[in-house]
């Protein structure tokens, strides 16, 4: 037998550009940074860490870390069902290379001298992620990677069906929720942090009762 085909890899173009796109723009802001730059916000979008310029090289790396997973993880799935996704999983992986690349431009303009809540711009991207995290969980598949995972999810192909169809309208309402972020940067965080963190502990507890209604 051939080797398994996980995805299309003429699919892969978007997340590879997106992850070129992150090293180029780290390379061309490279020179004009100054040489003690922010790595880290506080909770109300303020600066309170610091580093040498190297710091800037964190965003390339991470993207390049997180590219390397998505295309490892369908061949060490034992599961084998990431390949049923279809397009979401690929739409996944370039979600996530965007947001990395929308959170190094907002952290390279901020070190070249521009002034906004960092906070508040980080909701809109991860309003925007969540948002997508609410579609591909209702096209996921049972799998130990990618999902909720919870044991009921991944005892029954039925709980983990009806899981994530209730997971994908709260991860998408969680979304949106969260957006509202970029517009009231006194709430910004718990805008991210509630809702979110809410969806996912009522989606354990709904994986749990699914779970032992079939036992019924």
């Amino acid at each position: 037998m051939g080797e398994k085909q996980f995805y299309d890899t003429r699919s892969l173009a978007p997340p590879l550009g997106i992850t070129l796109a992150n090293i180029l723009l780290t390379a061309w802001a490279y020179g004009s940074l100054p040489d003690r730059i922010i790595i880290h916000w506080n909770a109300t979008g303020a600066a309170d860490g610091y580093s040498g310029k190297l710091g800037v090289l964190i965003m390339p790396v991470a993207s390049l870390i997180f590219l390397g997973l998505f295309l490892v993880i369908p061949r060490i799935d034992p599961s084998g069902n990431i390949g049923r996704f279809g397009g979401a999983y690929v739409g996944l992986m370039s979600m996530m290379q965007l947001y990395i690349l929308f959170f190094n431009g907002v952290f390279i303009a901020q070190n070249l001298g521009y002034t906004f809540n960092m906070v508040a711009a980080l909701a809109l991207a991860m309003g925007a992620m969540f948002y997508y995290l609410g579609t591909v969980l209702e096209k996921a598949k049972q799998n130990w990677f990618v999902g909720i995972r919870t044991p009921w999810t991944l005892s029954d192909e039925e709980v983990w069906d009806r899981t994530h169809r209730a997971g994908g309208r709260l991860f998408r309402a969680s979304g949106a929720v969260t957006v509202l972020g970029a517009l009231i940067p006194d709430v910004s965080i718990w805008l991210i942090i509630v809702p979110v963190t809410l969806s996912s502990l009522y989606l354990v507890w709904y994986s749990y009762s699914e779970y032992q209604k079939k036992r019924r």
